[in-house]
């Protein structure tokens, strides 16, 4: 097996990661509510944020790789801004906190 080099980062360990979708203050866009019923086996999640933005999540993953082929999955889907987040202890993180 290929040793891990100094370089390569790895999860760290308690981090959840999920793939935001879309982030509105006002209603979802139709077009958007038709797509994200076609992906709502992919556990959706959402959060309101004290501006009232909700944001919508799809996943939760315990790696990066994992919520990377999600990320791509739904970019394929038609979500094209779709990008992956870091969850520590049920709060945002940034992603470089997200490794060891």
């Amino acid at each position: 097996s290929p040793s891990i080099t100094s370089t390569e980062k790895r999860d760290r360990s308690g981090v959840i990661f999920k793939v935001q979708i879309g982030a509105f203050k006002e209603k979802v866009p139709f077009n958007l509510v038709n797509i994200y019923l076609t992906i709502r086996d992919k556990k959706l999640s959402q959060e309101v944020t004290p501006e009232g933005v909700t944001i919508f999540y799809a996943g939760f993953e315990l790696a990066t790789a994992s919520a990377e082929a999600l990320r791509d999955q739904l970019i394929s889907a038609g979500i094209n801004d779709a990008f992956v987040v870091a969850f520590l202890g049920g709060k945002r993180i940034r992603m470089e906190e997200a490794f060891e």
